[in-house]
């Protein structure tokens, strides 16, 4: 979609190949911290602005996902022209995280819906020690036994340490104010959400837009794709999109309203 997204807009596409991935070199995602790895974005982009395809007046920052926190934060103080993001929104990584496991519960095959209010209370809890406190899941559980087992049930767990990523990394990411960041953007705005997201929440997205659009009206744009999923793939209903199974590729619905 990013290729078609370049060709369909006529605009060079770059794409910063992140620390230890591909042909860069340094460490990997598994040692990178959120910190330096917005940094080598804020880098990349003061290298390539001045590559003679660049006209730097026309420069767009897109981001997915998790790139969709760090591209308000590459963003300030460059000469931009407008901001691209999808699947990922500007509440704290607190909430966010929260989300996630509020629906991995209320979407897991086993539904147990009498178990999911004690369950999320002990996640709250486990999140504010490892999150905002800065613990490893390792002291957590030696200091509280009554979190024994939050760890091994979040998501992420099973690409250690955490979504690949260093504890370190989640913790700079939990100190974040994405959404200060947004309200300094003097440019224009489109955020893309998925009906189906199976991380981010539709208000993470919708926060973006409404604060942009307080503060400057008209200069943000909202685009909602119809039981699409995190990868933007088109799903029957919720529970087919958390599985990941029967998704449709429909890349039009992204490329066009981007593109343009």
């Amino acid at each position: 979609m990013e290729e078609r997204v370049a060709a369909d807009s006529n605009h060079a596409l770059i794409r910063l190949e992140r620390s230890g991935t591909g042909e860069s070199e340094g460490p990997g995602c598994d040692a990178l911290d959120y910190d330096t790895e917005v940094r080598h974005y804020r880098e990349a982009f003061d290298q390539l602005s001045t590559h003679p395809w660049i006209d730097q007046d026309r420069i767009v920052i897109m981001g997915s996902s998790l790139g969709s926190t760090t591209a308000p934060l590459v963003a300030q103080g460059k000469p931009i022209a407008g901001v691209v993001v999808q699947g990922g929104g500007a509440l704290t990584y607190f909430e966010r995280m929260l989300h996630f496991d509020r629906l991995q519960l209320e979407r897991q095959p086993e539904f147990r819906p009498e178990e999911i209010d004690a369950e999320m209370r002990r996640r709250m809890e486990f999140h504010r020690h490892y999150l905002l406190g800065k613990m490893e899941p390792a002291q957590i559980e030696a200091q509280i036994p009554a979190l024994a087992g939050v760890w091994e049930s979040l998501f992420g767990t099973s690409e250690a340490p955490h979504y690949g990523r260093p504890y370190r990394w989640h913790w700079q990411a939990a100190e974040k104010d994405w959404l200060s960041a947004w309200a300094t953007l003097n440019v224009p705005v489109m955020v893309v959400y998925a009906e189906y997201e199976q991380f981010e929440s539709r208000h993470g997205h919708r926060v973006i837009v409404d604060t942009v659009n307080r503060l400057r009206p008209g200069t943000a744009t909202w685009v909602e794709i119809p039981q699409a999923g995190h990868g933007l793939r088109i799903y029957p209903n919720a529970l087919s999109a958390d599985a990941w199974e029967g998704g449709e590729s429909r890349p039009n619905l992204f490329v066009d309203p981007v593109s343009e």
